[in-house]
């Protein structure tokens, strides 16, 4: 049986756009012909489900936790395309116990998972950096976000997990009044991987439940990232060729 890579993206704190991140990382992956599949392992306040409009779902990851189920038996193909494990917002189900989701990874004979997990520094957490491969570290540009995010890594770290970098989202490269990115790679003392600009396509994209890549595909977020993605994988970003054309014709 083949060995799944696991990824996760992780936040020091709530409403940075880690479970946007995770949604638009795991689609570009799909896009570059990687057998992506992003699990919303917020078992709490699960939100990847409310964010993809999906009202109802057979199979939570809830369920397949607590049943031992198969795990690719509770994916869910979303109509971008991409491939979903929702977690329940019962709160019934708010109490299934999320380390044995790493069993049921290797049980799955599944090629890539990106892991949308709760924010901060719960056992949540630590458990979902325990069974992960790789980390990637979300924050906004500003300080409580990248104090609160530095702590995550450095707790990845002192498990000895791979941190690929960190994606800085919602950036505002005119305003004064956020870090430089230079400040915030100083801060975590490894590279920004990219910046996601506050856009109101993502906006825009929520609303719709699409992800910005397929409901926005030429925004500056949707090619940030691809970019991102191609990072991931080692490989390297094509433009696309209507956005090429788009900017000889724009200046």
């Amino acid at each position: 049986m083949k060995k799944s890579r696991i990824i996760s993206i992780m936040s020091g704190k709530g409403g940075v756009g880690k479970t946007v991140s995770a949604i638009n990382i795991a689609l570009a992956l799909k896009e570059m012909n990687k057998d992506a599949v992003v699990i919303d392992a917020d078992i709490t306040t699960a939100n990847i489900g409310i964010q993809l409009g999906f009202k109802n779902f057979p199979i939570s990851l809830q369920d397949v936790l607590k049943k031992n189920k198969n795990l690719l038996s509770a994916v869910n193909i979303h109509k971008s395309g991409l491939k979903v494990i929702p977690a329940s917002i019962s709160l019934s189900k708010i109490n299934s116990n999320i380390s044995k989701l790493k069993k049921l990874i290797e049980k799955s004979d599944g090629d890539l998972f990106i892991i949308d997990p709760p924010p901060g520094l719960t056992t949540a957490t630590t458990n979902i950096i325990k069974m992960s491969d790789e980390i990637i570290i979300i924050t906004n540009p500003e300080l409580p976000s990248v104090i609160n995010s530095l702590k995550t890594m450095k707790l990845a770290k002192k498990l000895n997990k791979k941190v690929l970098g960190v994606v800085v989202t919602r950036s505002e490269k005119n305003f004064s009044r956020e870090l430089k990115p230079a400040e915030i790679e100083s801060v975590f003392g490894c590279p920004i991987l990219a910046e996601i600009p506050e856009d109101k396509s993502i906006k825009k994209s929520i609303f719709d439940g699409m992800p910005v890549i397929k409901n926005s595909p030429y925004s500056h977020s949707s090619i940030e990232y691809r970019k991102l993605a191609a990072k991931i994988i080692g490989d390297t970003y094509k433009q696309p060729k209507l956005l090429a054309l788009r900017r000889v014709f724009s200046r």
